[in-house]
């Protein structure tokens, strides 16, 4: 099966050791790749795609981490993402992806083709869809719509995860809005978009500027792919399959 030859070629590969290479004319950035699981979430899924996450984590020199406890005392487990307010501290890049991501292990390193100002998405949506706009929405002219199971920030747009302030949980939500697929999927409530939101509001009140890595491995690197894979609102049966049938298609099966 698929999962245990990723598991045999990729498992224990970094072991959070980061970059330790001293002898470049350059010092290394310090990286690390952040991923969540807390309890026993997604099996089948995990399997196959925590291998790969360690292996890309190894390949760009990061540390490897798993936020695996929560520490804040709110109704959604995504909003554990924005431990990565803390976390990032010391870092100059910091990688979060979410553990359902497949990492295709020729995938590159996307941190390098951006400055430090950048805040790098997989893709992004148009907020407005999704959210209620408020006044730093309008004030910042723009309606990009974070997608957080991928996202790469560098010290310098550590506020891109800044926890929930000016507001209340309740009014978050009131301001979410899923879409007629996500009400559909039956796996997406306005709870879980709650990282979403929050970091669409951080990039308006912030500042920040915003990329999509489809863009910058399309258009300026001429790849065909990102090497990224993540499956939304379908079942963790569905999810399980489609991940092993595309690991099958890399020749790792």
């Amino acid at each position: 099966m698929a999962i245990s030859v990723v598991s045999q070629q990729f498992n224990g590969s970094n072991n959070s050791t980061g970059n330790n290479n001293s002898n470049l004319l350059v010092a290394p950035m310090k990286k690390q790749l952040v991923t969540l699981r807390i309890g026993d979430y997604l099996p089948e899924v995990c399997k196959i795609t925590i291998p790969l996450l360690d292996h890309y984590a190894c390949k760009i020199g990061a540390e490897f981490k798993i936020i695996d406890k929560p520490i804040f005392d709110m109704p959604s487990l995504t909003y554990e993402k924005f431990q990565l307010y803390e976390m990032s501290k010391g870092y100059d890049w910091t990688i979060f992806l979410d553990a359902d991501t497949l990492v295709n292990p020729d995938s590159a390193d996307y941190t390098e083709g951006v400055t430090k100002d950048i805040v790098l998405f997989h893709g992004l949506d148009m907020c407005l869809n999704r959210f209620r706009a408020n006044n730093y929405i309008r004030r910042s002219g723009q309606v990009n719509g974070a997608c957080t199971w991928c996202v790469m920030f560098s010290d310098w747009c550590r506020d891109i995860f800044h926890p929930i302030q000016e507001t209340t949980w309740d009014e978050c939500i009131n301001n979410i809005f899923p879409t007629v697929n996500e009400v559909k999927s039956g796996t997406c409530s306005k709870e879980h978009l709650i990282d979403d939101y929050l970091v669409t509001q951080n990039i308006a009140r912030y500042g920040l500027k915003v990329k999509a890595i489809l863009e910058l491995a399309s258009s300026d690197w001429h790849l065909s792919g990102t090497g990224f894979t993540h499956l939304y609102a379908c079942s963790a049966a569905e999810k399980a399959y489609k991940l092993q049938e595309e690991v099958k298609k890399w020749g790792l099966a």
